[in-house]
């Protein structure tokens, strides 16, 4: 208990002392973020659907289009109905395998912003962002420690991953373990979808098709389980409840064989 309450007085003595610095640090980002967003929105409102629009916008940036880039991306994550996997595949056709690097930059800068949104303007911002339903449908992210269940939607396809965004910002976690988990969750995917980008750019069909196989067979399988991936991820007892789904398998298929 003085363990805890005393890292909560050193938390709140450094927040004290940086209190204007991370004030004005996420003002500051954020403020580039919409003045971006409002700027692309102006001059070219199909930009981040279409991805020869994207390529052509960001390329037109020469030396700077990394940059460019990696603040594309963070818009794509604070702005919720953003395609992520528009802007994913876009960053490998421009950039090649550069383009996974300037992704995960982007993407855990723009969740960064989203942490701090979240926690600043808590539920109520959320629930007008988003339907009450499809937040009240995750609320045991924010009720427990989701951490695992976290890790999961980021690294599935499938499940509305900007919403969870959104309601990590609720939850206890540490910043700092977000971004570790929202890293390694989106890696994969991020990776696969870079791939995808290079390939366009580089013509190379059997890459693409090979690897839009796998996105496809993981996104069916996905959303085939989606009910029990839901049960799983909130459950509490996770190890239990992987052995009951084992054992009701095992059940059912006994019962399907012929004697």
């Amino acid at each position: 208990m003085t363990s805890d309450s005393s890292r909560s007085a050193r938390r709140a003595a450094l927040w004290r002392r940086h209190k204007l610095k991370i004030i004005f640090s996420a003002i500051g980002l954020t403020a580039a973020i919409l003045a971006m967003t409002w700027l692309i929105r102006r001059f070219s409102p199909t930009i981040f659907t279409h991805q020869p629009e994207i390529h052509h916008f960001i390329q037109s940036f020469g030396v700077f289009s990394p940059l460019v880039f990696v603040i594309f991306q963070a818009v794509q994550i604070v702005i919720a109905p953003i395609p992520g996997n528009v802007t994913t595949i876009a960053g490998g056709w421009l950039f090649g395998h550069w383009g996974l690097l300037w992704t995960l930059i982007g993407a855990t800068l723009g969740f960064w912003v989203v942490i701090l949104i979240s926690r600043r303007f808590g539920r109520p911002l959320i629930e007008k962002i988003f339907k009450a339903e499809q937040v009240k449908k995750f609320d045991f992210i924010a009720e427990k420690d989701g951490a695992l269940a976290l890790f999961l939607i980021f690294l599935l396809p499938g499940f509305p991953d900007d919403l969870l965004s959104y309601l990590a910002g609720l939850t206890k976690i540490k910043t700092r373990n977000l971004l570790l988990i929202s890293l390694a969750g989106r890696l994969p995917g991020y990776l696969l979808l870079n791939l995808i980008g290079a390939g366009v750019a580089e013509g190379a069909v059997r890459q693409i098709v090979a690897l839009l196989s796998i996105f496809l067979l993981i996104a069916g399988i996905c959303i085939f389980a989606r009910k029990w991936l839901m049960a799983f991820f909130e459950s509490q007892q996770k190890a239990a409840f992987l052995k009951k789904s084992w054992q009701n398998f095992r059940a059912k298929f006994a019962r399907r064989r012929p004697k």
